[in-house]
């Protein structure tokens, strides 16, 4: 994808677009380009980059730096508490769960960090931040279900 200039708004100069890539677990590659005004366009490519697919980006809040792959077409996105699914490749997404810890408190959540089509943990952090915390969670059913995994306190 080469990189391209869009007039400003203003009619004054050009924007460029920020893009990030991702490569797939054993096949292919996700692109994203996003003008300076925050809208996104995604493209899969499974043939080294000569063509591109567009598809829509995950559902908000879940952005590209949210997923996780467990290969090339079955891919995770996670943000806060809200987890997707999408088994063709991110042409569509399903929502699979609300990320509840069975603790207390307010907590925001990392990307999932995927070991296979079960199995998964996430980082939290507390909101709170006079008595900010971190811990983790983890899966073994897909997400449907969040446990608080018990992390040893240093020292």
């Amino acid at each position: 994808m080469p990189a391209q200039l869009a007039p400003s708004p203003n009619g004054k100069g050009f924007l460029g677009y920020n893009t990030s890539v991702v490569l797939l677990p054993g096949n292919g590659v996700v692109a994203q380009a996003q003008d300076g005004f925050g809208k996104a366009w995604m493209f899969t490519s499974f043939d080294r980059g000569q063509s591109w697919r567009s598809i829509p980006p995950p559902p908000s809040p879940a952005e590209l730096s949210d997923l996780s792959f467990v290969d090339s077409r079955h891919w995770w996105a996670s943000r806060w508490d809200n987890l997707f699914k999408t088994s063709d490749a991110g042409q569509t997404w399903t929502p699979v769960a609300t990320v509840t810890p069975d603790i207390s408190g307010d907590w925001t959540f990392g990307p999932a960090q995927v070991i296979d089509a079960k199995h998964a943990w996430l980082v939290m952090s507390s909101v709170n931040r006079r008595n900010a915390a971190t811990g983790l969670m983890m899966t073994s059913d897909g997400g449907l279900n969040w446990t608080a995994a018990n992390v040893p306190k240093p020292g």
